[in-house]
């Protein structure tokens, strides 16, 4: 044995935790496994691979939608200051349809993903796998500054390519994933100005407020169809043809869900 990975993924559970409460539980969870682990195998390497919940569909106020605390805390467990140096996050699973079982056709499950999508979320993290093993660094887009200049909100991302507005791997709506101050102030343009910044403008000033990219609840203007509440448009340039997906979906390194004060 070289080396131990642990694949961890989550949904529903967890989603009404407070972000604190979930971001030490899960670390005091991972100091417990790695002990475990070295108890068998002392100084063995091990190495995490975390995704980020979709959040759910439409379902009559349960669930928030995607505004959930363990969604942005799984991403700051990630972070090295906190002991998340031996985590990769691998993607944001909001761009994953949900949707009817295996050899079911009527039942719309807007919590868990379809089995139609299982083979590109696999293979995703076997290219963080593979990137890991080669020394590469494999990370998604995340908000990582916002600036107000008026109604505009300057956003920076830190991403390992440039990135690009793709409104074609997912459903998303005309503000691109954005809302701002959770929703109360109406989002009427999103733009590229750069490389890794994306401009949002907003109907009102929006300083004092915050911004959130894929993180919100649901809305009145919200449907009951295949996918998840919170979904965007942003991504960097990776893209890979999937080797397994019947519908040819491609690969694609979607941003985070996160939430930024202004």
């Amino acid at each position: 044995v070289e080396a131990v990975y642990i694949i961890f993924t989550h949904q529903p559970a967890d989603w009404e935790t407070p972000g604190a409460t979930y971001l030490t539980d899960f670390l005091t969870m991972k100091d417990e496994r790695e002990t475990l682990i070295d108890m068998d195998f002392p100084g063995l390497p091990v190495q995490w691979f975390c995704d980020q919940a979709s959040g759910s569909g439409l379902r009559s106020g349960t669930y928030e939608g995607g505004k959930w605390p363990s969604r942005l805390a799984i991403v700051d467990a990630c972070r090295p200051e906190v002991g998340g140096d031996n985590i990769t996050m691998v993607t944001p699973r909001y761009w994953f349809p949900t949707g009817a079982e295996y050899g079911q056709t009527s039942n719309t499950n807007v919590i868990h993903h379809t089995h139609a999508i299982r083979p590109i979320w696999g293979e995703l993290v076997a290219h963080a796998m593979h990137a890991r093993e080669r020394g590469i660094d494999w990370r998604p887009p995340i908000m990582s500054a916002a600036t107000v200049s008026g109604f505009d909100i300057i956003v920076d991302f830190d991403s390992l390519l440039p990135l690009v507005i793709d409104r074609t791997f997912c459903k998303v709506r005309p503000d691109a994933g954005f809302t701002i101050a959770e929703g109360a102030i109406a989002v009427t343009d999103v733009r590229q100005t750069g490389q890794r910044q994306i401009t949002v403008t907003a109907a009102t000033d929006p300083a004092g407020t915050s911004i959130e990219y894929c993180w919100r609840r649901q809305d009145a203007s919200d449907v009951l169809d295949q996918w998840p509440i919170c979904t965007g448009a942003i991504r960097d340039a990776w893209t890979a043809p999937s080797c397994f997906d019947p519908a040819g979906r491609p690969l694609v390194r979607a941003a985070l869900a996160y939430q930024l004060p202004l």
